[in-house]
């Protein structure tokens, strides 16, 4: 009888873990909010089509435990990310001084990571990664591009 309900949650949870019949309290640790590791995967494991200049540094403007967690799946190559505390202005603003670009991995844009918006900067948007209920212009994770204009 524990069987019968247990082997389903359990192939549910190896399938597809964000579709789990979970409290929404869980749901938001385990699934929505940045804890989750949802799309940070997705993310680096692109790099390779979505990164075209390997000179540059990658800055994760996240929670360094994310940036950590996300290193993990970095394909062979492309070293790692530089992991700072969210939002990383700093390492982003000296990785533009040195190399007038960078590319800048970011969660939760003006949430927890950097709102490229703001920055007196030209950005491109290379990737939008959504975690399980977003879409690919309410993704929490997103891939930029950040070029200086003065130079």
């Amino acid at each position: 009888s524990l069987a019968v309900t247990f082997v389903p949650f359990a192939l549910q949870a190896y399938d597809d873990p964000a579709g789990l019949p979970l409290p929404d309290l869980m749901r938001n640790q385990y699934v929505r909010e940045h804890s989750s590791g949802y799309g940070l995967r997705e993310a680096v494991r692109a790099f390779p089509q979505t990164l075209q200049r390997r000179d540059l540094p990658i800055v994760a403007s996240m929670f360094p435990d994310s940036c950590r967690r996300a290193n993990f799946y970095v394909p062979a190559g492309f070293g790692v990310m530089l992991c700072t505390d969210a939002p990383g202005l700093p390492k982003i603003e000296e990785a533009l001084d040195q190399f007038g670009a960078v590319y800048v991995l970011v969660e939760n844009g003006g949430l927890i990571g950097v709102d490229v918006d703001l920055l007196d900067v030209q950005a491109t948007l290379l990737g939008s990664y959504p975690r399980p209920g977003e879409s690919e212009t309410s993704a929490s994770i997103r891939l930029w591009l950040l070029e200086r204009t003065d130079t």
